[in-house]
């Protein structure tokens, strides 16, 4: 079944099997983060799926710490050259710009991603006879395949999209300020595509995860549960970020700033 399918594609090392996590409810306060029942509630792989994303949260969490530093450097904040109006504009329509692409990149993720025959039909009207080569072997179409059908090719995406946004919002303050706003830009659309796909997987991703009794299922428990785990390392991670932030940018700048990142 398309369930079974989707359970099996996150099967947990036997090291990590279900009787293994038996008593971990006994650890103080973790029922408040964990399934009701769990884990006879939940698949088995549900534990390894869990674990990974809140380590990757913290992880992320951090990351976006030193980088709205770094785009706080970028934009002239702390130096006495900063003119206080156009570094708020400038912010604002770094978001805005992040925003719209977020909204055409969710208009195409119900088709399975960007419609790739529609731009090469307007690119070979725009182009003419240089858009033709009958000669080039036709390759597989990696668009295919949506939120629902293959969840995981879109949490892949979502984790790249927000990583290498990140890295690049880092990276703008060495690029000068007249630049700040049109990679600041490219960086907050990746961010927000991220963001999105990352929702739209979670669903599939969840449903694969839970056990149905009867007509019923858990699957509000389960989204619920990881909301607070989410918010969990989302505090985690802010706070090793501002460790990070005050051990490497105090005495290394920008530079420290992407060697906390890497």
């Amino acid at each position: 079944s398309k369930k079974s399918t989707a359970s099996s594609s996150f099967s947990m090392p036997k090291s990590f099997q279900v009787n293994n996590f038996t008593n971990i409810r006994s650890i103080p306060f973790i029922h408040h983060f964990l399934p009701a029942n769990f884990p006879h509630s939940v698949d088995k792989s549900y534990a390894t799926y869990a674990t990974y994303c809140f380590l990757g949260s913290v992880a992320g969490s951090s990351a976006m710490v030193l980088s709205t530093q770094a785009l706080l450097v970028a934009v002239g904040v702390g130096t006495q050259s900063a003119a206080p109006m156009a570094a708020a504009m400038n912010w604002v329509m770094k978001d805005g710009v992040g925003q719209l692409g977020g909204v055409l990149f969710a208009s195409q993720l119900g088709k399975g991603g960007m419609d790739v025959d529609y731009w090469k039909n307007k690119a070979g009207k725009w182009l003419g006879p240089l858009a033709k080569n009958e000669g080039t072997k036709k390759r597989g179409n990696f668009q295919r395949g949506t939120a629902d059908t293959n969840p995981k090719r879109w949490r892949m995406v979502a984790a790249l999209a927000l990583d290498l946004s990140t890295l690049l919002e880092i990276c703008t303050p060495f690029l000068g300020a007249e630049y700040f706003l049109p990679f600041a830009s490219i960086a907050n659309i990746g961010k927000n595509i991220g963001f999105l796909a990352a929702s739209a997987s979670r669903a599939a991703i969840h449903q694969s995860l839970t056990k149905t009794e009867g007509k019923t299922s858990n699957l509000g428990d389960v989204t619920a549960k990881a909301g607070s785990q989410a918010i969990l390392a989302s505090l985690l991670g802010t706070g090793f970020g501002i460790i990070f932030s005050q051990t490497f940018c105090s005495d290394y700048g920008t530079a420290g700033i992407l060697a906390g990142f890497v």
